[in-house]
């Protein structure tokens, strides 16, 4: 049980490193000022659009984790209830 646990969690933990390399790649710098303001409106926009994806996905690998960390948690549990009742 604790190697598949162990398994099904590398994707997504394979997953949040790239998306993490993907967020350290982006330009967030401001757009130039010389540019028409509907323009720096726009790259605002698209650069906002960007990172609220960004971050719904990390926000989905991250449910992805916990439910495999509770998943951990209560594997320990049954073990250890079953380590008691066995000294028992």
């Amino acid at each position: 049980m604790s190697t598949s646990l162990n398994q099904s969690a590398q994707p997504t933990i394979g997953r949040i490193i790239e998306l993490l390399e993907e967020i350290n790649g982006l330009d967030l710098s401001p757009p130039d000022r010389n540019q028409p303001l509907e323009d720096q409106k726009k790259q605002y926009e698209i650069k906002k659009r960007i990172v609220k994806d960004k971050i719904k996905r990390l926000e989905i690998y991250v449910d992805i984790l916990e439910t495999i960390n509770q998943k951990w948690l209560d594997l320990i549990r049954q073990t250890t209830k079953a380590t008691k009742k066995e000294e028992e």
